[in-house]
């Protein structure tokens, strides 16, 4: 991830995509830092069966192994709500102190009932992954 924010383009280059699968990601500080809030960026391309995420967790630790939450944030709309394209930040706040940082997007995975692609393995993109 480059800090750049990526354009609603899917195909664009600039996201990173999981078909089937939960996004899981942590970032290694290399050193004890202070932080407050964990945002990530998704896009949603309903017709290419990209959906955003259903939320996102996201832990703390100090030594990789053992992580602690520091809370979630769901999406509280439905894919049918969202638009064709659209892009989503999902964060988290909570001020706390550590080395590492697990973040967790959580997918579909399939397809929902109604869809097009109906059964078949839904993907998940994310382009940046931001620590406050």
């Amino acid at each position: 991830m480059d800090g750049l924010k990526g354009s609603s383009d899917f195909s664009s280059g600039e996201w990173l995509g999981w078909e089937g699968d939960d996004m899981v990601a942590t970032i290694d500080f290399g050193e004890v830092r202070e932080f407050r809030k964990v945002s990530a960026s998704f896009v949603g391309a309903i017709g290419s069966w990209i959906f955003l995420p259903q939320g996102i967790k996201v832990e703390y630790s100090m030594d990789g192994k053992r992580f602690q939450s520091m809370g979630e944030a769901t999406n509280p709309i439905s894919w049918k709500d969202e638009p064709e394209t659209s892009r989503k930040s999902f964060s988290t706040v909570g001020f706390t102190k550590a080395k590492f940082i697990r973040v967790s997007g959580i997918s579909m995975k399939t397809c929902p009932i109604g869809h097009a692609g109906e059964g078949g393995k839904a993907w998940l993109f994310c382009d940046e992954i931001t620590v406050e």
